[in-house]
């Protein structure tokens, strides 16, 4: 058993979880979802103490993710980071809106992951 924080990563592009495992996995527990269903599906399994979301997932989407967790009396305490490809100023404004936590761009820069994890979670 870990007491290491539990960190649940969503994302439908395998080589982003890597590099997402690569960069925190030395220090949190890293749990991974393929898509939003399976995400929802697990972070009610292992409520987690941060979830990295990605935006645009066939199926249900970030925003959807982020909905449903802030919807949940037992998820919605639950901070959500999205992440994405896209700089638009308005997804980020629409993330913020529906509770997200913080916002994350691809490519991933190290330092700017852990010091956003790290500032929410610290």
């Amino acid at each position: 058993m870990t007491d290491r924080k539990k960190i649940l990563v969503i994302d439908d592009a395998m080589p982003f979880l890597y590099i997402l495992n690569h960069i925190l996995g030395g220090e949190f527990e890293v749990i991974y979802a393929n898509n939003g269903e399976e995400g929802l599906k697990t972070a009610k399994a292992v409520i987690p103490d941060l979830i990295l979301s990605d935006l645009l997932m066939p199926g249900i989407s970030g925003y959807d993710v982020l909905k449903a967790l802030k919807a949940d009396e037992e998820m919605q305490h639950i901070p959500v980071v999205l992440i994405t490809g896209s700089d638009a100023e308005e997804d980020k404004v629409k993330g913020y809106e529906l509770g997200a936590s913080g916002y994350i761009t691809k490519p991933f820069k190290q330092d700017v992951v852990k010091n956003t994890i790290d500032g929410i979670l610290r």
